[in-house]
């Protein structure tokens, strides 16, 4: 069953220069008009279509949507089994209209400001942006399309996973959580300055780029195939297992770890330039390769298929 949502709309600090006039008008601004939805349900989930500007916080639940004029943003808004979906009314877009929102910058007057107490997953859609200041417990992110996140801290007592597709950008300050699974696919971005958790899962295909600035689990896995990326500057863990096929690229700055296992096939490539290793366990095959600038590997096992000489 959906839950409709009632609208009301306030107008906050207008004054008699904000009030349109008939005659001509020069560097005049619109009025600022808010429009709350009284809700008619709780919702847990959030799930938005299009090129809408959300701005997520902790607090009591409230949805406050803003427009330019006193008619509200084009926008369907409804609960419906916890979720609050968002999407856009007209059914007419073409595709031109939905994914070059910059020509006429629809987002400025399709923006979304949202307060709950709890979230517990979020899913985007479109060309949809999402900001999010304050530290948030989210358990599921799906991002697809070409939407975008933009957050402070991540947290999750127990499992969190993360999926980007298409073109796709996650950007976050700081994560932590039990058990992380990352899935990316397309030529989508995963950002972050910190990442802290017990497991961490990486799997990546296609074109994807993965940046980590700091990275400290027990257990690190990651799978990169084709044109992917991954750069972790400073990276801290018990046991790594890394598996590369394709042109795949997998580049840290720094590591420091009990146990190095890394397979690699087709011309994919694992350079590691300091730290040390426990014992480091490395397969070769094809034309992959591995670079070691300053890094202790430790118990050495090599396998080389490649047929290439191991300096």
């Amino acid at each position: 069953m959906k839950h409709y949502l009632y609208t009301t709309l306030l107008i906050s600090g207008l004054s008699y220069a904000a009030i349109p006039t008939l005659g001509p008008q020069t560097n005049s601004k619109s009025a600022h008009f808010e429009h709350e939805h009284e809700l008619s349900d709780s919702f847990q989930s959030i799930s938005v279509d299009g090129d809408i500007t959300l701005d997520i916080s902790n607090g009591p639940q409230s949805v406050v949507s803003y427009s330019a004029d006193n008619t509200p943003p084009n926008l369907v808004i409804e609960i419906s089994e916890d979720t609050l979906y968002i999407a856009p009314k007209s059914e007419n877009k073409n595709w031109f209209s939905i994914f070059n929102w910059r020509s006429t910058d629809d987002r400025k007057n399709k923006k979304i400001k949202i307060t709950l107490p709890r979230l517990d997953s979020l899913r985007m859609h479109g060309v949809s942006y999402a900001n999010i200041e304050s530290p948030m417990s989210i358990k599921k992110i799906s991002l697809s399309g070409a939407s975008q996140i933009n957050m402070d801290t991540l947290f999750s007592k127990s499992s969190l996973e993360i999926k980007l597709r298409t073109y796709t950008k996650f950007n976050a300050q700081k994560i932590e959580g039990a058990h992380i699974s990352l899935s990316q696919s397309g030529t989508s971005t995963f950002n972050v300055s910190s990442l802290t958790a017990d497991s961490f899962i990486s799997k990546a295909h296609g074109q994807c780029v993965q940046h980590i600035s700091k990275l400290d689990s027990n257990l690190y896995e990651i799978a990169l195939t084709e044109q992917t990326r991954s750069d972790i500057d400073n990276s801290k863990n018990k046991v790594v297992n890394a598996k590369l096929h394709g042109t795949a690229l997998f580049n840290i700055g720094s590591l420091k770890t009990n146990q190095l296992n890394a397979t690699m096939s087709g011309s994919s490539s694992l350079e590691i330039m300091q730290g040390n290793a426990g014992e480091s366990n490395i397969s070769l095959h094809n034309n992959a390769s591995h670079h070691f600038e300053s890094f202790k590997a430790g118990k050495l096992k090599l396998i080389n298929t490649t047929g290439n000489k191991i300096e």
